[in-house]
């Protein structure tokens, strides 16, 4: 590319619009799962009072109240709060962000938080989408997972979810070790079976430092093989297509208009606030990143107002990749008529055509009527393709 060529890149700018979504990061559990390294802790509920504090602290560097579309209480365990701190991260909530009426307001629960009196504070709230972490519904394999719900406990909480929303999501797990189509097949068919309309299907993955990554560092299995992934996670698209979800993400299904609104806008490369520990805002073309540490998050935040630790800001050309790799995700892929009005780039200015080019011929991409999507066995590589993508992006 020449000099003068790529001047002229570097001095378009993306559209940047006013955030319209949160998240909110709740770093508390009843204990961590052995594959979690999220940003939380277990068993120190007497930090929740100096959580909320700080929380507050935070959003009040954007001022407000902020009119927004979604709102995300992740986690953690949001409803691991209780109706003792729950109320009053709600009210928080509210005071600073204002949902608008066709909003979404999402709260992460774990099935033995519901039902009971966090039900009685949903009700009454501005929650209208719940989404459960199940993960499976044998005894077994929640065991092996190292969950401790049963498959009542999750019928008790499906139901209790749905008298307070009729917006269920279902977070899945497979690729254990050990695991078969069968057993996978017996998750699938029982939530597929039930008033939920977004299910998420995860592939276990260790992460270094987790006690499992550490259990099979040293000899003791806890993955499935790469092959038997690729089945199961294929086994997934097949059945929950036929059972009436669409599968609009790559870990994403849901029956119509039960899409994530909220996961949307971080795959349409939107703008969007983030609080609470290792928690990450994307705002106006900057990044920034909060201590992952809750502790040093409290300490921070009570001394110089902020968490950050990383700042980045991405120039327009990283903000147009970033655009085009996370639009991959969604199998209705990325318009690039769009794609050049929202960024200001067209594809081949930021990604070679060779590149795209090599995919196409590959079997992984098609690039027809100015849209660019993952195929069928794209969708299996998807990280290849991201990482290729990548790797021979310009940069301005």
């Amino acid at each position: 590319m020449d000099l003068k060529l790529k001047m002229a890149l570097a001095a378009r700018q993306p559209k940047f619009q006013l955030p319209r979504s949160v998240y909110i990061h709740v770093p508390f559990c009843r204990h961590r799962c052995g594959y979690c390294n999220f940003a939380l802790v277990a068993g120190r509920d007497y930090l929740i009072d100096d959580y909320l504090r700080a929380l507050e602290i935070e959003f009040q560097q954007i001022g407000g109240p902020r009119d927004v579309d979604t709102i995300y209480l992740g986690g953690g365990t949001p409803s691991h709060l209780g109706s003792d701190a729950l109320p009053p991260l709600l009210d928080l909530v509210g005071r600073y962000f204002r949902l608008a009426t066709d909003g979404e307001f999402t709260l992460e629960a774990n099935p033995e938080d519901l039902p009971g009196e966090i039900e009685s504070i949903l009700i009454d709230s501005s929650v209208n989408r719940i989404s459960l972490g199940i993960q499976s519904f044998q005894p077994a394999k929640l065991a092996s997972l190292d969950r401790h719900h049963g498959p009542q406990q999750i019928t008790e909480a499906v139901a209790s979810a749905g008298r307070v929303t009729d917006r269920i999501s279902a977070d899945l797990m497979f690729g254990i070790a050990h695991e078969t189509s069968d057993t996978w097949q017996t998750d699938l068919s029982q939530a597929a079976s039930m008033p939920i309309d977004h299910i998420s299907t995860y592939e276990l993955t260790l992460e270094k430092g987790t006690v499992f990554w550490n259990a099979q560092f040293h000899g003791t299995p806890k993955t499935a093989d790469e092959d038997t992934d690729a089945n199961l996670f294929r086994q997934s698209i097949v059945f929950l297509t036929k059972c009436g979800f669409e599968h609009y993400e790559i870990s994403s299904f849901a029956r119509p208009g039960g899409r994530s609104r909220h996961n949307e806008v971080y795959w349409n490369g939107s703008s969007y606030w983030a609080f609470g520990p290792g928690a990450a805002s994307f705002v106006d073309g900057v990044r920034r990143v909060n201590h992952h540490s809750v502790t040093r998050y409290l300490k921070s935040i009570f001394k110089t107002g902020n968490a950050i630790v990383e700042t980045q800001e991405l120039s327009p050309a990283q903000v147009a990749l970033d655009c085009l790799v996370f639009g991959l995700r969604r199998m209705q892929g990325v318009n690039l008529l769009w794609f050049a009005d929202a960024t200001g780039y067209q594809a081949e200015q930021i990604v070679p055509e060779q590149t795209i080019g090599e995919l196409v011929n590959r079997g992984l991409v098609t690039c027809d009527d100015n849209c660019l999507k993952l195929t069928d066995r794209g969708i299996m590589f998807a990280d290849e393709v991201c990482q290729a993508l990548s790797q021979t992006a310009c940069n301005d």
